[in-house]
């Protein structure tokens, strides 16, 4: 791969992922509104089976538009009938530790639409509007106003539901944020890998895509990588790295 060759596909790359972020960004919104209303419209076994239709709705909605973002990154490298592009290696957990865009997708999105069902109602025991309700649904879960809205929705004689989210400890984005970087992540590394099979090599080394001081990218770079044991760039959100794919391991 040439340094042309090189800049022009990370700036390809961001391009994409910026866009499916921004698009996968106007879902969620639309998804918090959308159940805001739903709650405010219906109860018992009507509103858990339309709450319960939606969520599949936006799962499918994002992993669609995935299908189609990194069909038009890596065009004929991809094939819409290999899933092994979906598979997610976190640099920060053990390697056998695997897990899939397909149920980290779905749990977040589970949990989001936890935390909008709770703030809707929330919002509906206090009086406050729909629209009003749909505004806080915006809110990162975790954030004071919320708090605060729910110290006075229990001062009004709501009772936490069962469902109401636990904070993980890992979670210091909003759940929105979280789901859009998790899948402009997964979609870069989807075409990485897209690509680097179309080459068939048993090798590849890494090279930095951008001069930002990283230590992650740092402690990856520079040696020879065999392919059946080490995962591929990019390392974490918004990641410049690319791989050479090697025929053979180059001696130091």
């Amino acid at each position: 791969m040439t340094e042309k060759q090189a800049k022009d596909y990370i700036l390809s790359r961001v391009n994409m992922e910026h866009a499916y972020k921004k698009l996968t960004a106007r879902l969620l919104k639309k998804f918090a509104k959308q159940l805001v209303s739903l709650v405010y419209s219906c109860n018992g076994p009507t509103l858990k089976r339309r709450i319960e239709e939606l969520i599949d709705k936006i799962k499918q909605e994002i992993l669609y538009y995935y299908d189609a973002f990194l069909s038009l990154c890596a065009n004929d490298f991809y094939d819409e009938d290999d899933d092994s592009h979906t598979v997610i290696v976190p640099i920060d957990k053990p390697t056998d530790e695997i897990t899939t865009l397909q149920s980290e997708i779905s749990q977040w999105i589970d949990q989001r639409a936890d935390e909008i069902r709770c703030v809707a109602e929330m919002s509906a025991i206090i009086g406050a509007t729909q629209k009003d309700a749909e505004e806080d649904a915006q809110l990162p879960f975790f954030s004071d106003d919320l708090l605060e809205l729910k110290d006075e929705a229990i001062g009004r004689g709501w009772k936490t539901p069962d469902y109401w989210p636990t904070r993980k400890s890992y979670q210091w984005r909003d759940t929105d944020k979280k789901i859009q970087d998790l899948a402009t992540w997964s979609l870069a590394l989807g075409w990485m890998a897209s690509l680097y099979d179309s080459a068939g090599a048993q090798y590849w080394q890494i090279r930095r895509g951008s001069s930002y001081p990283c230590s992650l990218c740092d402690d990856e770079c520079s040696y020879i990588h065999n392919a059946s044991l080490d995962p591929m760039p990019p390392f974490h959100n918004h990641c410049c790295c690319y791989a050479i794919p090697l025929n053979n391991p180059i001696p130091f």
